[in-house]
C-alpha cells in the first residue's frame, strides 16, 4: 500500500533525473557546436541560458519532491509512536476518542451476558497482530486473561475495566 502511494513521487523523481541527464547532453552538444564554430556566440549564449533555466527549474522541482516524506516515513514518524503508547493515549483521551480507539480494535460492541465471559471479536488488522504476537511467544508460557489473549488489551482490562463498559 505504501509503495503504491509513493509510486507517483518516485516516478516524478525518476522522470526529473532523466530530464536533467537529457539537458546535460544538450549542453555538451551545444558546447561542442560552439567549439567547432558551427554556431555563433550570441546563439550559444541564448541556448545555454535556456538550458540553464530549465536545469534550475528541474532541480528546484526535484528538491521539493525529494523533501516530501514518503507515506511510510510519515506513518512511522507520526503513527507508530502513538501506537507504542496507545494505553497512555487512551487514558488521557476524551470519550469520543476512546470510542474511536476501541472501534479500531473491536469489530463489534462488547456484550456481557450473565455468568459468562464477554464475547469479543477484533478487527482484521488487530487479529493479525494478535496472531503474530502469539506466534512470537509460542515457546513462552504466559498467563493470559479469560477475556482475551491480546497483550494490548490486558492493561485496559485490568486497570480500567470500568472505562470500556
Amino acid at each position: 500500500m505504501f509503495e503504491v502511494e509513493d509510486a507517483d513521487r518516485l516516478k516524478s523523481i525518476k522522470r526529473l533525473n532523466s530530464e536533467l541527464e537529457k539537458l546535460d547532453g544538450q549542453r555538451s552538444v551545444l558546447q561542442s557546436n560552439f567549439l567547432n564554430q558551427t554556431i555563433e556566440l550570441q546563439e550559444y549564449r541564448e541556448m545555454k541560458q535556456m538550458i540553464d533555466s530549465k536545469v534550475y527549474e528541474i532541480n528546484s522541482q526535484l528538491t521539493e519532491i525529494e523533501q516530501q516524506k514518503s507515506p511510510i516515513k510519515d506513518y512511522l514518524n507520526n503513527h507508530v509512536p502513538m501506537m507504542e503508547n496507545i494505553l497512555d493515549y487512551y487514558l488521557k483521551s476524551d470519550g469520543k476518542t476512546k470510542n474511536k480507539i476501541l472501534g479500531c480494535i473491536l469489530s463489534e460492541k462488547i456484550t456481557f451476558d450473565e455468568n459468562k465471559d464477554a464475547a469479543i471479536s477484533f478487527t482484521p488488522p488487530v487479529s493479525i497482530l494478535i496472531n503474530a504476537s502469539k506466534g512470537l511467544k509460542k515457546g513462552r508460557k504466559e498467563k493470559r486473561s479469560k477475556m482475551t489473549s491480546c497483550p494490548i488489551w490486558l492493561p485496559l482490562q485490568t486497570k480500567d475495566a470500568a472505562i470500556i463498559r
